[in-house]
């Protein structure tokens, strides 16, 4: 689907957010060379800008990639974001159960 929009990219560049992870296995697995970068200091270069749009964002990321003005950041694995993402539902679910003690009691 991207190669279909973006047939010659050199690179694709984004930042780190809740999707960063799905964006970059997804997109890696079409064969793009992927980017993620630290978003507070993409900010800080973004909001110099006049007029906030998220096509004038695009923009600045693609020249901050062409000046290779970021900083790369890790991107976890696939699996350990799914695991990561388990657990924590795992949690949510036990703590916000009631426990039946206190149901009986009432």
């Amino acid at each position: 689907m991207t190669r279909k929009h973006a047939p010659h990219a050199k690179r694709v560049v984004f930042e780190t957010g809740p999707l960063s992870t799905w964006f970059y296995h997804a997109l890696t697995a079409e064969g793009l060379p992927v980017i993620c970068i630290e978003a507070r200091r993409a900010q800080k270069v973004l909001d110099e800008t006049l007029n906030k749009t998220d096509a004038n964002d695009a923009d600045g990321l693609a020249h901050l990639a062409e000046a290779g003005f970021y900083k790369a950041v890790r991107v976890k694995s696939f699996d350990s974001m799914l695991t990561a993402r388990w657990w924590r539902l795992a949690i949510s679910s036990s703590t916000s159960r009631p426990n039946s003690a206190t149901r009986s009691a009432a």
